[in-house]
């Protein structure tokens, strides 16, 4: 079980959701989700390109229906007025879609890219049986670092094998 997997499984032990899947793209990522009201509402009138917010996206299910979503997209550049906005893009286009948006207290602890790629949660407020339960990693600073390493040498092993492949 590599990194992404290992989190994916923890992360939906903890907040009591079942099976989980990427889902790599729809008309809109937070059609999948069983409560959403307007599922098919086009994301192309947010302001900013919609991978700001929807990438690397996963379904969690809840009594055998799509529940919650996760997204852990790359944050726009370095520049935090340009966050904040994709931020509130988020809040905005989940509430118009019925759900909420919740975020850890390290926003860029999504395990996709550990210290680099931010966490977002979808969820209707039906489906949320109390508050969002975070992994140790999005709330302990040294505990990212660690995942950040341990991300690392996967990744490097990754490529190392993709390299010996290609031989």
């Amino acid at each position: 079980m590599n990194i992404d997997q290992e989190m994916h499984a923890k992360f939906g032990k903890l907040n009591g959701w079942g099976a989980w899947r990427q889902d790599w793209g729809s008309p809109n990522p937070l059609s999948v989700l069983s409560r959403v009201k307007d599922r098919y509402r086009p994301y192309a009138r947010l302001q900013h390109n919609h991978h700001n917010i929807f990438d690397h996206c996963t379904v969690y299910y809840k009594h055998r229906k799509c529940a919650v979503l996760i997204s852990q997209p790359y944050p726009p550049g370095n520049d935090p007025v340009q966050r904040q906005k994709r931020d509130i893009d988020a809040v905005t286009f989940g509430e118009s879609c019925g759900v909420q948006v919740f975020t850890p207290p390290l926003i860029n602890a999504g395990w996709w890219y550990p210290g680099w790629a931010d966490f977002f949660v979808f969820i209707h407020a039906a489906d949320l049986d109390g508050p969002i339960k975070w992994l140790p990693e999005q709330v302990d600073v040294e505990l990212l670092e660690q995942l950040k390493g341990r991300w690392k040498i996967e990744q490097e092993a990754r490529h190392a094998k993709r390299k010996e492949r290609a031989r």
